[in-house]
């Protein structure tokens, strides 16, 4: 029985809901490592999230740029990508 709920956890870990990766569809998005204070990206530094993927029990989003496709959990974002919303003006 205590097996049971170790499976029941697996895939917890607060990943993205479809609902929370579908809304971000379409969004630009640029690499962290390629944010200057104060300066917009280059135009060739800048992505979009291009879908999103269910594998394994968690939701996973793809971001297209020029050069590369990437596929990333939420943990994964949060440390590699900053999204752009249409306002933001701070870069």
């Amino acid at each position: 029985m205590n097996a049971n709920r170790v499976i029941d956890t697996i895939g917890s870990w607060g990943g993205y809901t479809l609902e929370e990766a579908v809304s971000l569809m379409n969004l630009h998005v640029v690499k962290k490592e390629h944010l200057k204070r104060n300066k917009p990206p280059a135009i060739e530094n800048l992505g979009y999230i291009a879908g999103v993927v269910s594998l394994n029990d968690e939701i996973e989003i793809i971001v297209k740029f020029h050069d590369e496709m990437l596929q990333l959990t939420k943990e994964s974002v949060s440390e590699q990508i900053h999204i752009l919303p249409d306002d933001d003006d701070d870069f």
